[in-house]
């Protein structure tokens, strides 16, 4: 990795010590900057942010303890959380490397140092940066592509249950609670965890989604802690998992009911310490994130049965937001039939569908169980193969109501209609077919054998 673009800071009050280090790292870095005390780390940081700081522990003539630069490295973690700090020292511990570590610091290497083992640590600290902030630039994108294409409209409402969530919305944004968002499939629970996000002081940092529905066990831990390099077979490089990506943003972990109970401990650990640690390291990392959690099942009854431990639902459980199904929302049907016609028209280039009034009570007497994701798919679907000047009935109402229909309020009855629906469309696909309901192959394998399907 070429890397003489960028910046090093240097933080000692040694000055032949940082003349050296100068000399030696001046072909690896283009711009190099110095400061003596950590009022002065602080004003270059302010001054000019760089890639990578260079830390020392002690300033103060005779201190060795490591204080100084322990309580500098908390503001500068506090102030600047993504940037790679290496603290450099020659009075090492295992101890004092341990609370750098927890307070954020990349790496720790020793006085007198190996000039390999410097630029060697000094490069995987910056591609260690690199990687983060490349992931939250495309994570941000992809924020505001999910905000442009699914978010705007859909909660804006006229229903009072949907009036409520969003007035919790509002509160809890404002503050770093963990908030559990209970609801059927389809209602929009991710909509509401990112609009909590968008809504929070921590807005234009991460999002970061895991899908624990989807997680194999196997990887659950290099998914949300990452690894080292030789920390398995395969991995040939050092990754940071998705805690560390969601750093100083929100970290939305989805079907969290599906985490087997074997491996909730692990989740209740770095909740409860705001620390992790990947997987081949001793070095726990101390992380930012606000917590939001989803679910479509009773976290409280898979408790009674020992399914689920008590503790990490309390962990997560700070404030609970119950997102209301569609069938209890009518007055926002007109809305979102209107939002997904407009946006599926510019999707596909032609003309909106002629909803007449007519024309949305009668879909309106559909119960809809796969709610707000079934009623865009049903529209993309008729955007598709139906007239906009005449659309078919038919297109528009997945299957034609009856004296049933008005009894399919029951969650078991509409759930198991929704999974065979999504069968049938996707040709029994079964990966295709767990993306279009918004659960997990696992999950959806597990529900397949409970309706008999």
């Amino acid at each position: 990795m070429a890397v003489n673009h960028f910046h090093l800071l240097i933080a000692d009050d040694d000055d032949d010590l940082r003349a050296g280090l100068r000399i030696l790292l001046r072909e690896m870095f283009g711009h190099i900057t110095e400061a003596d005390t950590p009022a002065g780390v602080m004003m270059r940081l302010d001054e000019n942010y760089p890639d990578l700081l260079l830390l020392d522990l002690n300033f103060a003539r005779g201190r060795t303890d490591g204080g100084e630069g322990v309580d500098l490295l908390q503001q500068i973690h506090t102030r600047w959380p993504d940037l790679p700090v290496i603290v450099l020292t020659a009075w090492a511990g295992i101890g004092l490397a341990v609370e750098c570590m927890k307070l954020g610091a990349a790496d720790f290497v020793t006085k007198p140092w190996d000039n390999l083992r410097l630029e060697a640590t000094l490069l995987a600290a910056l591609r260690t940066g690199m990687i983060k902030r490349e992931a939250a630039e495309a994570i941000s994108r992809e924020n505001t592509l999910q905000r442009q294409t699914n978010c705007e409209g859909l909660l804006v409402t006229e229903s009072p249950a949907m009036k409520h969530v969003m007035g919790l919305v509002a509160k809890v944004a404002a503050t770093d609670a963990s908030v559990l968002i209970s609801g059927e499939n389809g209602t929009g629970k991710n909509m509401i965890a990112r609009e909590i996000h968008q809504q929070s002081n921590r807005a234009s940092l991460p999002f970061v989604v895991a899908d624990l529905g989807s997680l194999s066990p196997s990887l659950f831990e290099d998914a949300l802690f990452g690894h080292e390099k030789g920390a398995f077979t395969d991995a040939g490089e050092q990754r940071s998992g998705l805690f560390e990506l969601a750093d100083g943003g929100t970290l939305f972990l989805d079907e969290v009911a599906n985490l087997p109970l074997h491996l909730q401990p692990k989740l209740l650990t770095a909740l409860s310490t705001g620390m992790v640690t990947r997987l081949g390291s001793n070095s726990p990392r101390r992380v930012n994130v606000r917590i939001i959690t989803a679910t479509n099942s009773s976290l409280t009854s898979l408790i009674g049965n020992g399914l689920f431990r008590e503790d990490l639902f309390f962990r997560i459980n700070t404030i609970e937001i119950s997102v209301p199904p569609l069938r209890e929302r009518v007055e926002d049907f007109p809305i979102l039939a209107g939002h997904f016609n407009t946006f599926f028209a510019g999707k596909y280039r032609k003309s909106p569908l002629a909803f007449t009034i007519s024309l949305l009570k009668k879909m309106q007497t559909y119960s809809w169980p796969g709610n707000v994701r079934e009623l865009a798919h049903t529209i993309e679907r008729a955007m598709v193969l139906a007239d906009p000047e005449k659309p078919a009935l038919s297109l528009l109402i997945p299957s034609l109501p009856g004296d049933e229909a008005k009894g399919k309020h029951r969650l078991d009855d509409a759930e198991r209609e929704s999974i065979a629906r999504a069968l049938r469309t996707t040709g029994g696909n079964m990966l295709a077919a767990a993306r279009l309901l918004g659960i997990g192959r696992t999950t959806l394998y597990r529900k397949i054998e409970k309706y008999g399907l």
